[in-house]
Parts: structure tokens; C-alpha cells; sequence
């Protein structure tokens, strides 16, 4: 399969960069604080299964950021809109981190064109008692360390924060993810007052050894969502899609075509 070009999605004089291919079910893939991180060997992969769309959220990577652009419920109301831009039906929604954040503001919203709804290492939560690393304040060295479990991960990881070609747009990552993520830290205290809402099967995909949302938060959205599925993925950190990426595909693509309209 050939690599995607980069499109644009007009919304009312806004730009939206996203990419996509493959077919059968359509899957729209939220990406967390870091970035889409462009179209990756696993984007590709999953992509030999669904239809698969992944935008760059407002403010990310080459996306302008926008005026409206204040907290990740305007990011919600943002991709209601693209869906019906898109005239996306039966459409899985899947978020990682903040983008999980996203997709759960989102379904509290309307779920009228999902089929399903997966949380990846969401965070938007908090859980009493739970110790949540802050990226923020930690300097890169050890940020890496609680983002992925495999030292051989945190390496690799390392050596792209470090890359001096990255860093322009690292720091713009790194200033839009702190608007939205900053005060208060990582979660919204309004969203577990309505997650009853969200009518759709929903997977709790995460890595057991999460740092950043801890599997505590996987438990507190489980008790919350009335129909889940919480699958934990063992030797894993914050982003299952890169450090294991098999397990991630697995059961993603078999949760997917079970919820297939």
C-alpha cells in the first residue's frame, strides 16, 4: 500500500491536515499530546484492515492553531463536526492520551455516527490515590522513561527528543499540548459526571505498566462506561501502538470487526 499524501480538510476556513487509506471499517484515530507522528509503520499496518483516518489535531504538528482552540472539549465539538464534514457513518473512534480525552468528550456528546469507541492509555480522568508522572516537568532524559517500559524504546524515544531537527516542532507540540493539558493537569473534573452516556461498546486499551495514565484510570473509566472491554497489555507503557505494536492491532482490529455495522 502506498504512503498517503497529506490532505486538507476545510472547516469553515480552517485547514485540517489528515491522512487516509485502506479499507473496510472506518476508523478515526485521535492521536495523543506528542503528535500524529506522521503516517508509521503501524498507521500502515492497521490500515490493511480498515479504513483508516488520522488527522493532525488544531495546533499540532503542521496544523495552524486556531482562536477557538481553548480545552479539549472544543477539540470534541471540532471532531463532531469533521465526522459530519465527512459524512462518516457506523465509524469507529479511537484516541490515544489526550487524544483518548477527546474521544470520550466527544462521545458523552452525540454518538450517532459511531459503532464503537476505543480509549488507548486515555487520560481525562484522575483516580484517588493513583501517581501519574508530569511530563511537563521532567526533563527529557527521564520524561522518556515513564513513557515507554523497554529501555530499548526509551533509547530510540531519546534520541528523537533530542534531534535537533525536531526540536521547532517538538516545542510547538509541547506548547498547544500545555494549553490544554495544564491546569488541570491531564483531566477535566466534569467528564466523569457523564460518561453514563456513551451508548457504544468501548474498549480500555492500555499498557499495564502506563506511567502517564496509570491503569488506575483504565479502572475509573470501567466503572463509568456502561459497556466495556478492558484489555491490558503487558510490558507496556504510554504508547502500545509503537512498543507493542502486535498486541495493539490484534486487539484493536478484532474489536473493531466484532462492532462492524
Amino acid at each position: 500500500m502506498p504512503e498517503p499524501q497529506l490532505q486538507h480538510l476545510d472547516m469553515r476556513g480552517f485547514a485540517l491536515p489528515y491522512r487516509r487509506a485502506g479499507s473496510g471499517p472506518t476508523v478515526l484515530f485521535l492521536h495523543g499530546a506528542g503528535g500524529a507522528g506522521g503516517w508509521t509503520p503501524w498507521h500502515a499496518k492497521l490500515a490493511e484492515s480498515v479504513d483508516l483516518i488520522a488527522p493532525e489535531h488544531p495546533g499540532w504538528d503542521s496544523a495552524e492553531t486556531p482562536d477557538w482552540l481553548d480545552h479539549t472539549t472544543d477539540l470534541a465539538f471540532f471532531y463532531l463536526d469533521v465526522m459530519d464534514r465527512l459524512g462518516l457513518e457506523n465509524a469507529h473512534l479511537v484516541g490515544h492520551s489526550l487524544g483518548g480525552w477527546t474521544a470520550a468528550e466527544v462521545a458523552i456528546r452525540n454518538t450517532s455516527r459511531l459503532s464503537s469507541l476505543t480509549l488507548l492509555c486515555a487520560v481525562g480522568l484522575h483516580a484517588d490515590g493513583m501517581q501519574a508522572a508530569d511530563g511537563f516537568l521532567q526533563p527529557p532524559e527521564e520524561r522518556v522513561k515513564t513513557l515507554v517500559y523497554s529501555a530499548q524504546h526509551q533509547q530510540m524515544m531519546l534520541e528523537r527528543a533530542l534531534d535537533p531537527d525536531l526540536l521547532d516542532l517538538s516545542l510547538k507540540n509541547s506548547m498547544i499540548a500545555a494549553k490544554l493539558l495544564w491546569q488541570p493537569r491531564n483531566y477535566n473534573p466534569q467528564l466523569s459526571k457523564w460518561l453514563h452516556r456513551i451508548d457504544v461498546p468501548t474498549l480500555l486499551l492500555w499498557g499495564a505498566d502506563d506511567q502517564i495514565a496509570p491503569p488506575a484510570i483504565a479502572d475509573a473509566y470501567e466503572a463509568l462506561i456502561p459497556d466495556t472491554k478492558k484489555v491490558m497489555i503487558d510490558e507496556c507503557g504510554h504508547i502500545p501502538p509503537m512498543e507493542q505494536t502486535a498486541a495493539f492491532l490484534s486487539n484493536l482490529t478484532a474489536f473493531v470487526q466484532e462492532n462492524a455495522a
